[in-house]
């Protein structure tokens, strides 16, 4: 089945369900990170009755169950070309999809009292994980990159570093990876990455390493009865005692003086181009 505008919405929403899943399986890989996609898809196959069925069934689930729910089904509606009659529908029924409060997360990593049981279990990794792998951990920590741009990073570095090209990627006189100049890997259309500041000998310790596999990594982990920190790896740094990452905190502007100031600088250089086009007048 193709996307497209059809008028009877109940139509539609209900041929979503024997229509192909994969081609909407393989639109939403080209579309979306894998992890996403795979999300999408799941929760899409799960509640796509819910398309033209009572949504007040919503409401019965578990916050993070509903967001995903909902997130699904406005995608689907999205390549099933029904995304304004879906939207209405979510609105009349005032479903609403859970946005985080960024300043609270940022409070429960500050006061989190579970740094010790991390770093026990950065203990037990040692002896279970190979030294590819434990290195990829202190990467993790020390660049603070999510899952699939943290393989990627890394693994990108041991390349470049084979071909001679590692100065592509990583600047030397700032310390840092410059992830915007692998747009296809690091910017999406959300959650971009464009630099990350990492210590010059955690990079040549990287580029000496073997590539890392995530699944290979989990599936090591799962057997000794490990569970995967990843999300607090992203964050450990800075509490962990033995990091020598230094991070420099610089204040921004006031917001009311931004625009001043783009204004005149614009002005500026309008006025310097003027100047520099215009001719003399030699006339007598």
């Amino acid at each position: 089945m193709k996307s497209g505008s059809v008028d009877q919405f109940g139509m539609i929403a209900a041929f979503a369900r024997t229509f192909n899943w994969s081609d909407f399986n393989n639109w939403l890989y080209k579309k979306y990170s894998k992890t996403y996609a795979y999300n999408i898809y799941r929760y899409s196959k799960k509640y796509n009755q819910m398309l033209d069925g009572d949504l007040r069934k919503l409401e019965l689930l578990s916050p993070y169950v509903k967001d995903h729910a909902v997130k699904a089904l406005t995608t689907l509606a999205k390549y099933l070309g029904i995304y304004q009659q879906f939207k209405k529908r979510l609105n009349d029924y005032g479903i609403k999809t859970f946005r985080p409060n960024a300043f609270a997360s940022f409070l429960r990593m500050m006061n989190n009292n579970s740094n010790g049981d991390l770093l026990q279990w950065y203990g037990k990794t040692k002896s279970v994980l190979r030294p590819n792998e434990q290195l990829f951990l202190e990467f993790v920590a020390e660049t603070g990159l999510r899952k699939s741009e943290a393989i990627k990073s890394y693994n990108l570095i041991i390349r470049l570093c084979e071909t001679g090209d590692l100065d592509n990627y990583y600047n030397e006189e700032l310390n840092a990876l410059e992830h915007f100049r692998f747009e296809q890997s690091f910017l999406r259309r959300t959650k971009n990455v464009y630099i990350s500041f990492l210590p010059v000998n955690v990079v040549l310790k990287t580029s000496k390493s073997d590539s890392v596999a995530y699944w290979a990594l989990l599936n090591r982990l799962k057997r000794r009865g490990l569970k995967m920190h990843a999300y607090n790896n992203r964050w450990i740094y800075f509490e962990y005692e033995h990091s020598t990452l230094e991070i420099v905190i610089i204040p921004e502007f006031p917001l009311l003086i931004i625009l001043p100031l783009f204004m005149i600088a614009s002005l500026l250089a309008t006025l310097a181009y003027r100047r520099k086009r215009a001719k003399p007048d030699r006339t007598s």
